[in-house]
């Protein structure tokens, strides 16, 4: 980000994450609870009991409509504002709902591309998905539609399972590839326009054997949660015995296994640096 350098398998030198800043320590003696807060008013900013915590309601339902899903983040992997803060990008139902970043209006009514991302660098950028086989991208100032790549085969095509992003540089993007027999892991390189396919024979996803699939931060590799052995029944997950579950970390070049983390973990996660520079998976653990 910011004065960053692009970094990816073919960089070399020093590693420069992102500089986290926080706000100064409070110590929070109890945790505010719910009912004292009510339903804030339409994009009027409130402040939370207790912590001070300034937060702003930015949807609504229209008058008198109680059965309208209402407009909301669609996964905490994915950033709802764009690289510079000046657009926010909110998704369920699509297609997605584009806001002011600081007012919180609707700027437009955009056809935007399904399963979208912003960029990380161009703040006019999304990525995303159309026509159930291409990749796009897409500006929202001129509401104009480009066609990256086209990826014929698949009975289904997600970025990542729709919950992957991109490497931190706007190169790497991985997508799956649901066809009949198994799931593609599909790597693109939106730079070079170059891709590459690991087959996965006899496994489901996404959502299934394959869950989800994302590029590190630095471009170097990929990671896809495993979660074998589970079958949806009904409301919920069962889980069979022999199940195989885990973060299993290939390189991007070669698309070849490095590793197993976490094995057995079936929890959300997220990848990113530490105050080292070191890329982490970071997750709850199986109990907590």
């Amino acid at each position: 980000p910011g004065d960053c350098p692009a970094v990816g398998p073919a960089a070399a030198g020093p590693r420069f994450p992102p500089v986290p800043r926080f706000p100064a320590a409070r110590r929070v003696d109890r945790r505010p609870d719910d009912p004292v807060i009510g339903l804030p008013a339409h994009r009027v900013p409130v402040a939370v009991p207790v912590t001070g915590t300034i937060i702003s309601r930015i949807t609504d339902r229209p008058a008198g409509d109680t059965a309208t899903r209402v407009f909301k983040h669609d996964y905490a992997r994915r950033a709802a504002w764009n690289a510079d803060g000046s657009r926010l990008m909110l998704i369920r139902p699509y297609p997605a709902q584009l806001l002011d970043g600081t007012t919180y209006r609707p700027i437009a009514r955009h056809g935007t591309p399904s399963d979208p991302i912003w960029s990380n660098r161009d703040p006019d950028l999304i990525f995303g998905l159309t026509d159930g086989d291409a990749l796009v991208r897409y500006s929202v100032a001129t509401e104009r539609m480009t066609v990256v790549r086209r990826f014929a085969g698949y009975d289904s095509l997600s970025i990542g399972g729709g919950e992957g992003v991109q490497s931190d540089d706007d190169r790497y993007l991985v997508l799956l590839g649901s066809r009949r027999g198994g799931v593609d892991l599909i790597v693109h390189d939106l730079v070079d326009g170059t891709t590459a396919v690991k087959p996965f024979p006899g496994l489901t996803g996404p959502n299934g054997d394959i869950d989800w699939a994302g590029v590190s931060p630095s471009g170097r590799f990929v990671v896809v949660k495993v979660d074998r052995g589970r079958v949806e029944r009904g409301f919920g997950w069962v889980f069979g015995r022999g199940f195989d579950r885990g973060f299993d970390v290939y390189d991007l070049r070669t698309l070849t296994r490095q590793r197993r983390l976490l094995p057995g973990s079936q929890a959300h996660a997220d990848l990113g640096y530490d105050d080292q520079g070191d890329e982490v998976l970071v997750t709850s653990d199986t109990a907590s």
